[in-house]
């Protein structure tokens, strides 16, 4: 996937199906990281983003609660080797529930 421009966030709003308002709480909440400000002072946003921001629009979709969603993406950090048995199992959970939607 080629990366992307930088976007506003009118333009991640277009991109992911997500309303602004939705978006600020979830930069908020920490399930996305806050934008930096580009040299004409808007905030811009990147390709994460949109695919961060369309993993919780689909998250939420099949009834993932917006904590559970801010879990799911914690387990895309780097962890141990003893946890990733119980990330993978979890994992597995959320694609199949996602290719089901």
């Amino acid at each position: 996937m080629p990366a992307l421009a930088p976007i506003t966030i009118a333009g991640l709003a277009a991109k992911t199906g997500i309303d602004v308002e939705s978006i600020r709480t979830y930069e908020r909440m920490g399930l996305i990281e806050k934008p930096r400000r580009g040299p004409g002072g808007y905030l811009l946003y990147w390709g994460q983003d949109v695919e961060i921001l369309t993993f919780i629009r689909r998250a939420s979709s099949v009834g993932f609660s917006l904590p559970a969603i801010r879990d799911l993406l914690g387990l895309a950090q780097p962890r141990s080797e003893e946890h990733t048995s119980e990330l993978q199992s979890h994992l597995n959970l959320v694609c199949r529930l996602l290719l089901e939607k």
